[in-house]
């Protein structure tokens, strides 16, 4: 490896360090397990992951920072991301990498204003958990996963033998969402079948857990406190810059005008749909729930992005809290720290 191209990643890596949040405990059946808890969640952490992912990590992660920071806990955080990647494809770079170093294929990644591989993430750190994830296209398709979690896995521990893989559970597209009305799968189905895909490939490949992102999207869906009704019979060029349909509460962009842009067009702005990226309510859920996986109870954490009201952010945190604590699978020594705290899989 490079020097220059390892100071890079090292210096990205320190810029990404910051302390951070807390949340919620689960029901105890003790108050000795409840002050082992409270103890837990509230003595400063410092967390190492990595994430191999894409937009939907990236989503899921914007506002981590914020939240541990305002928890008083420090995290160094890499992200190993490609646009729209696939397991198949993170697998397939690391190959080219490990067939010819020098080869642009097996450089995918960004680090440091440098072009770097897989394995250069991998070692410049001594990593405690690595994520993975499956493109949300695919992520309903089981078959998708295999063999390609297992190898990519594979790849982790040998290049950071230190670290536990966990899987983050991406989540179902807005019910809006073109795709669906093609009548092959509804937003329902998107969800129940990735929701199950991840929980049978995590057990496939030994994953320490599942960061159920996801079921934390479809809890808040089901929640009575948190009200959202999808925009119907949409016209588009109904509406003029900066209006766009009702859709308060959305976990989703929906609807939306272009960014502004000094290049000059001819042709006017349009209202855009993206009903599979997360809005900052979105973004701010999936964050909460990464927290409390790894750092422990979400609730109660005064971080508050743009786009989040506090009233907002009590529901989101006590749903993150309720989805990890009741959903979340833990393995091996996360399953053993959580028997010891009866808090976050991660809490240790």
């Amino acid at each position: 490896m490079k020097i220059s191209a390892l100071s890079h990643i090292l210096f990205a890596l320190l810029i990404a360090i910051a302390p951070f949040g807390c949340a919620p405990q689960a029901s105890r059946s003790s108050s000795t397990q409840s002050q082992a808890a409270a103890s837990a969640a509230s003595s400063p952490k410092t967390v190492k992951l990595l994430a191999i992912g894409n937009s939907f990590s990236g989503d899921a992660t914007a506002y981590l920072r914020d939240l541990v920071k305002a928890g008083d806990h420090t995290l160094v955080f890499g992200h190993a991301s490609i646009g729209g990647c696939p397991l198949d494809r993170h697998v397939r770079h690391a190959m080219a990498h490990e067939k010819d170093p020098k080869d642009p294929e097996g450089m995918p990644y960004t680090s440091g204003g440098e072009k770097v591989s897989l394995k250069q993430l991998l070692l410049s750190q001594d990593w405690e958990y690595v994520t993975i994830q499956q493109a949300s296209i695919k992520s309903f398709n089981i078959e998708t996963y295999r063999p390609y979690a297992q190898q990519l896995a594979d790849y982790v521990h040998q290049y950071a033998p230190h670290a536990r893989v966990v899987f983050h559970e991406t989540w179902a597209y807005r019910a809006d969402q073109p795709m669906f009305k093609s009548g092959k799968v509804t937003r329902q189905q998107m969800y129940d079948r990735l929701h199950e895909a991840y929980g049978t490939i995590a057990e496939e490949i030994d994953a320490a857990g599942v960061i159920p992102v996801g079921t934390a999207y479809e809890n808040a869906l089901n929640d009575p406190r948190w009200v959202f009704k999808v925009p119907e019979n949409v016209d588009p060029s109904a509406f003029t810059y900066p209006d766009v349909p009702p859709q308060a509460n959305s976990l989703h962009v929906g609807y939306r005008w272009p960014a502004p842009t000094t290049v000059p067009s001819t042709q006017p702005a349009k209202l855009a749909y993206d009903g599979n990226h997360s809005s900052p309510l979105g973004r701010y859920l999936g964050a909460c729930t990464w927290y409390e996986f790894f750092f422990g109870d979400v609730r109660g954490n005064r971080a508050l992005p743009n786009g989040v009201t506090r009233e907002q952010a009590v529901v989101l945190q006590d749903i993150a809290h309720n989805t990890v604590q009741q959903s979340a699978k833990p393995r091996g020594g996360l399953a053993r720290a959580a028997a010891v705290t009866g808090g976050s899989p991660a809490a240790r």
